[in-house]
């Protein structure tokens, strides 16, 4: 099946299942090279997820702009990611190393993630992900 070029929406869009698994191939690849190619395990879902994201979007006849670290500074935090579309922000993502889940209920009350969580939850739209798990 021929692919189109899902980063300008021309062309023919891809199925669910191969963002799937190109995001799966992305990320294996990523996590399976030298320890010093990647300078943390989180940061080897980065461009996956947004190329993810992305191929989604086009499925839909959407562009979307990933904006990295965006700080929101009412809040204090720099949330992974801000996506927006037609100047419009749409949501956030916020990235967790792989392995550690996307749930977070899950972690300690004095942990690192769950603190960044009691101050992200109160954007809208935000969208959690190890790469294995994904929580709105």
């Amino acid at each position: 099946m021929p692919r189109g070029d899902i980063r300008t929406g021309q062309g023919t869009t891809e199925s669910v299942a191969d963002l799937v698994a190109r995001f799966g191939e992305e990320v294996r690849a990523k996590l399976q090279g030298p320890a010093s190619a990647v300078s943390s395990r989180e940061d080897s879902l980065t461009a996956p997820v947004e190329q993810l994201l992305r191929g989604m979007a086009s499925r839909q006849r959407l562009t979307l702009v990933v904006h990295g670290q965006s700080r929101v500074k009412e809040l204090g935090i720099r949330p992974d990611f801000a996506i927006t579309s037609g100047g419009r922000t749409l949501g956030h993502v916020e990235l967790k190393q792989p392995g550690s889940g996307a749930d977070p209920e899950r972690w300690s009350v004095k942990s690192h993630d769950r603190r960044q969580w009691e101050k992200i939850k109160a954007l809208n739209n935000v969208l959690y992900t190890d790469g294995y798990q994904w929580a709105v």
